[in-house]
């Protein structure tokens, strides 16, 4: 899900058919990305993984906090992801994982 296009966080603002604001994300197994500007309220909670036996080894959901994207609350990872946050995004404490350096860009990650 990207946050500047359409997501699933049910509460949110709109400008111009661009998402500002959303309350709360999660998700279980889905990628998010929150771009330029993006405002994330209350968290980012990446819950454990409902895999059946027959559904294999998924692969880790990747979360990309963007330029200037702000996370009100903590972002919680229940599960393996690749988290990459951008040197200017507002976040709140990270449990669970790892920030890795946004692509091209040195790591100085602002914490709220």
């Amino acid at each position: 899900m990207t946050l500047c296009a359409t997501t699933q966080a049910g509460d949110k603002d709109q400008q111009d058919g661009q998402v500002i604001s959303a309350r709360r994300l999660s998700t279980y197994n889905g990628d998010i990305t929150l771009n330029d500007h993006a405002r994330v309220d209350a968290g980012i909670h990446v819950k454990p993984s409902k895999m059946s036996w027959f559904s294999g080894h998924a692969r880790a959901p990747v979360i990309k906090i963007g330029p200037n994207a702000s996370v009100g609350g903590d972002l919680v990872f229940e599960r393996e992801v690749e988290l990459y946050v951008h040197p200017s995004a507002h976040i709140g404490a990270i449990r669970g994982a790892t920030a890795k350096p946004w692509p091209g860009a040195e790591m100085a990650v602002e914490k709220d």
